[in-house]
């Protein structure tokens, strides 16, 4: 960091492109740019102010210019390389989810505090215009008492997503549940007025062929006694992000396309009143917080890689819960 100016590096230019996108627009920092792909690489050379490229990590590492790290890699590798980010003394932001494992997880964690890095994870779900609002109105009280929480999250068909290594349980660490339903899990996060205490969890592969579940259904039960669904699927023909909150004086409702809706019962007459929500970019909303703590020195608590740890203590506990056919009570 030099002259008030911090250099990011993103690692991995498939959906860190976009990340790139956005760090390329922030005033004050200095963007970098590291894939093995040459061709990635050119592309982000071409379209984006680049201060410099890495073919390996090892040199995007080694470069003093570099401050922080923004990692997009397969799942199986945000343990090693954030371990190695920290050890480098460079900040890092991990996409989600922060690592295919509870013990891999603890393990950044430990090392980034050890040797005074901070490590974020990278969930973009979590600056959604449309969960904070709800989660807003849910805990002014409006609703009432929150007793089922529901969230669909039907991702497009896999076979129309060029990442092959979805497709594979040791690289991915699962699914459809690790790679896209912990968008879902943090949605239920965010929209339940405590934390998950219980998970019981199916699963199954019969569409798509993957080596792990491409449907599954996690129900969960909060802390306070509330009720949480989580039904996510590759094998869906169209994409669908929907959730419902049901409390004890109305429900919140969110479409994709029908925006955000409370609905409640006055004198036995059913109200329905229409949120504006103003829309904002989720990447751009991480990666700002994400330059504003290694400015800072203080990190955003909306990209704590404890919120990440949170998020795959479930995934983790409804895997253990499909293999097992049982409930699993957290924490693991």
């Amino acid at each position: 960091m030099g002259e008030g100016r911090i250099g990011v590096c993103v690692v991995g230019l498939g959906i860190g492109l976009e990340h790139a996108r956005v760090y390329g627009k922030i005033d004050g920092v200095d963007l970098y740019v590291c894939d093995t792909d040459e061709t990635r690489i050119e592309r982000a050379r071409s379209e984006l102010k680049v201060m410099g490229s890495f073919t390996s990590i090892d040199a995007a590492f080694a470069a003093e210019e570099v401050d922080a790290v923004d990692v997009t890699l397969p799942n199986s590798l945000h343990g090693p390389v954030a371990v190695q980010a920290a050890r480098q003394k460079k900040h890092c932001m991990i996409e989600k989810p922060i690592a295919t494992s509870l013990r891999e997880a603890d393990d950044m964690i430990r090392e980034a505090r050890e040797c005074g890095t901070m490590l974020a994870t990278s969930e973009n779900f979590q600056f959604s215009p449309f969960i904070n609002k709800a989660a807003e109105i849910i805990r002014s009280g409006r609703i009432g008492r929150v007793f089922l929480v529901s969230v669909l999250d039907q991702m497009w068909p896999i076979g129309a997503w060029p990442v092959s290594w979805w497709s594979r349980r040791e690289i991915a660490g699962g699914g459809v549940l690790i790679c896209a339903g912990v968008h879902a899990v943090r949605t239920l996060r965010m929209l339940g007025t405590s934390e998950v205490a219980s998970v019981y969890a199916i699963g199954c592969n019969i569409s798509t062929g993957i080596e792990s579940e491409d449907t599954c259904l996690v129900s969960a039960q909060f802390e306070d006694g509330a009720l949480g669904s989580l039904p996510a699927s590759w094998a869906t023909p169209r994409s669908s992000y929907i959730f419902e909150v049901h409390g004890s004086k109305g429900s919140i409702i969110h479409r994709r396309e029908g925006g955000l809706m409370i609905v409640s019962d006055a004198d036995g007459s059913e109200l329905s009143e229409k949120v504006t929500v103003q829309s904002v970019d989720t990447y751009e909303e991480e990666c700002r917080a994400f330059v504003s703590s290694v400015s800072s020195g203080r990190l955003d608590e909306r990209i704590s890689a404890e919120l990440g740890r949170k998020d795959l203590e479930i995934v983790e506990a409804a895997y253990l819960s499909i293999s097992e056919k049982r409930v699993v009570r957290l924490p693991l």
